[in-house]
């Protein structure tokens, strides 16, 4: 399910979630796991290696030892990406085997999550323009299409049309995306990343495929993977009536900065990861704005906490500070000379993981992380029509440009199918056709065989071709933005 606010939770929910988190004398009895550095974070303690865009350092600020992992990311080469245990919510992992999973060259800890019962994470998470939870009143680090990061006081709104009228009867509304919730007038949406057994709200779910409604009926369902399903509890049955088995149906997300009370495009955005309080804005500390809704007192107790940020120079900054309230967190950012900052979780779940070794070893397997990824090619930011899509492109030797297929495709409104019997990939647009196999040079368009200068290929789960071919397929026009390094599509 595609992006198209984040709906307020109440905050004795978001306390009572995260008063899971037990304290860390109980459970973690290793040096290590609680926090500080392991004996491996003594090797770099300036630039990583030479003609590297990552650095880690370690410093001592206010008697408080921080590791921090630094990248430019004006760099093509580089991602941050939010990486979930096993790609599900609800599921757990190693930090390094996430890192390892994503081809990592770093990764921090992300968000909370439910350590002690479900293991669903907390706060907004958005891959590749996906979302995977919506949920959460923290900090957030937001990346763009085109690398460029910014840091808000998020919210989420969800918003879905019916027969492609958001207007009453045919508009509806969701509180989360992902979770169980025992509410009787919840409504949240389930999509295939949802990692647990859907329990509630189910009194009616409403399964959706490719953007209409397939059934309706009482209790649990399955997730299908082409699609989602919306549950809701028995007291939303008026906003259930309002479906009907054949509908289409429309979701969207609005995204607002609650800090500076502006809206994020939501085309602006590839990759969420939302966890705790905003921290430090424009280099002053803010954290005292947030304790109307960060009350848990953990907060007020040392403890290692994780954090998100960049510097003056912005630089993006990950790193594991030891032994400090949230508050102390706070200052020692500001002296540290970070412009924008939030809190990860910590405690038991800080973690900080570098070119195959810890400087930080968490103290349990955690749902999530933020891995800092060094691409072998340079990334292309992607415009089509005036939209930037969410997933960028790459260049690939001899200087071929590699889109993603499906996300041009489904912006121009085209089916996309996948042939599991002869392993193709059929596109219908209007008139158009478009038939290819991924690791062959040859398709077809529109009935003609086209020869492609590199075979289509996946990564990601998302099949990308030569640029030529959608040009050629679409007859679209193609133009390079030297200022901003961008294709443009039109």
């Amino acid at each position: 399910m595609k992006l198209k606010r984040l709906f307020r939770l109440p905050a004795v929910i978001l306390v009572s979630a995260l008063c899971l988190i037990v304290p860390l004398y109980l459970i973690v009895p290793a040096a290590s796991a609680l926090g500080r550095p392991a004996p491996a974070a003594a090797h770099p303690e300036t630039a990583a290696r030479a003609g590297s865009p990552v650095a880690v350092k370690t410093v001592q600020v206010s008697g408080c030892t921080v590791a921090m992992i630094s990248a430019d990311l004006s760099n093509p080469r580089l991602e941050l990406r939010p990486v979930l245990a096993g790609g599900k919510t609800g599921c757990t992992a190693e930090l390094a085997a996430m890192a390892r999973s994503a081809g990592a060259v770093a990764a921090v800890n992300g968000t909370f999550f439910n350590a002690y019962s479900d293991m669903t994470p907390w706060g907004t998470i958005v891959i590749d323009g996906e979302m995977h939870r919506a949920a959460g009143d923290g900090g957030a680090v937001i990346v763009a299409p085109d690398n460029r990061v910014s840091f808000a006081r998020l919210e989420v709104e969800i918003k879905g049309g019916i027969n492609g009228s958001e207007e009453w009867p045919n508009n509806w509304y969701a509180w989360d995306v992902n979770r169980n919730f025992p509410d009787p007038q919840a409504i949240v949406i389930f999509t295939p990343s949802f990692g647990q057994a859907m329990r509630e709200p189910a009194a009616t779910t409403v399964v959706v495929r490719r953007g209409r409604v397939v059934s309706i009926q009482p209790g649990p369902v399955p997730v299908p993977q082409d699609g989602y399903v919306i549950g809701f509890g028995p007291g939303a049955g008026q906003i259930a009536e309002r479906f009907r088995v054949g509908d289409t149906v429309q979701v969207r997300f609005i995204f607002r900065d609650r800090g500076e009370n502006t809206l994020i495009p939501s085309r602006g955005v590839r990759h969420i990861l939302q966890a705790g309080p905003l921290l430090v804005r424009n280099g002053a500390n803010v954290a005292y704005l947030s304790r109307d809704a960060w009350r848990d007192p953990k907060f007020f107790l040392k403890s290692p906490r994780s954090f998100c940020g960049a510097d003056r120079n912005g630089r993006l900054v990950l790193g594991t500070a030891c032994g400090v309230t949230m508050d102390g967190l706070a200052e020692v950012l500001v002296k540290l000379g970070l412009s924008d900052a939030f809190a990860l979780d910590g405690g038991a779940s800080a973690g900080l993981y570098y070119q195959g070794r810890y400087l930080v070893r968490p103290g349990r397997k955690l749902s999530n992380c933020l891995a800092l990824i060094v691409h072998p090619e340079p990334r292309v930011p992607i415009r089509l029509r005036g939209e930037d899509l969410q997933v960028p492109g790459f260049l690939k030797p001899p200087g071929v440009t590699m889109v993603p297929l499906r996300g041009i495709f489904e912006c121009l409104g085209a089916e996309v199918g996948w042939n599991q019997a002869s392993q193709e990939i059929v596109i219908a647009l209007g008139e158009r056709s478009v038939v290819l196999r991924c690791g062959s040079r040859i398709a077809f368009a529109a009935g003609k065989k086209v020869e492609l200068p590199l075979p289509p290929e996946i990564r990601g789960g998302k099949t990308f071709v030569p640029l030529r071919f959608v040009v050629e397929s679409l007859g679209l026009k193609v133009a390079w933005d030297e200022a901003a390094q961008r294709v443009d599509l039109y």
